[in-house]
């Protein structure tokens, strides 16, 4: 269980630079995927379900394509996905850097989220910390070539 408190939160798309946007108001548009039932928010006193309004990505616009940070995924990494490239018609994703909220997931999910992330034809996924090492594996076996697992102190070029 996770309980923060109200922050003020990015609601809108917001431009920070030339080709680099911050997203939020991700909705969940894939059945298999939804937000965690076990965070909670105290609003005043109160605990309620969080329904991770608060999450966000941030997307950066290199050479025609997309890479795509993404913190926790919570709405579901492929329902993010999708929606980046709603907003983004046209565009291929070329990197997707994400926690992929996949640790404690049940197989059938991480297998959709798979086929999913084959069917995106992305070019680079870097599957990170609430992925979970049997997800990451699972991804890495499935996407190989693809798929570049991270350690804290790597970097990559994007």
């Amino acid at each position: 269980v996770f309980i923060k408190n109200s922050l003020a939160i990015n609601q809108k798309n917001l431009a920070i630079a030339p080709g680099v946007a911050l997203h939020g108001n991700i909705p969940v548009t894939v059945s298999f995927e939804g937000v965690s039932q076990n965070f909670f928010v105290d609003t005043g006193g109160h605990l309620e379900k969080d329904a991770m309004g608060d999450e966000q990505m941030l997307v950066i616009e290199r050479h025609g394509e997309l890479v795509i940070f993404l913190g926790c995924s919570h709405p579901g990494v492929v329902s993010c996905l999708k929606y980046a490239l709603s907003l983004y018609p046209g565009k291929k994703i070329n990197t997707v850097l994400a926690g992929m909220h996949l640790k404690n997931a049940s197989p059938s999910r991480i297998e959709s989220t798979i086929s999913h992330l084959r069917d995106l034809n992305i070019s680079r996924v870097i599957p990170l910390h609430c992925t979970g090492q049997g997800a990451i594996c699972k991804i890495g076996l499935a996407m190989k070539g693809q798929c570049l697992p991270l350690c804290a102190g790597q970097t990559i070029e994007i």
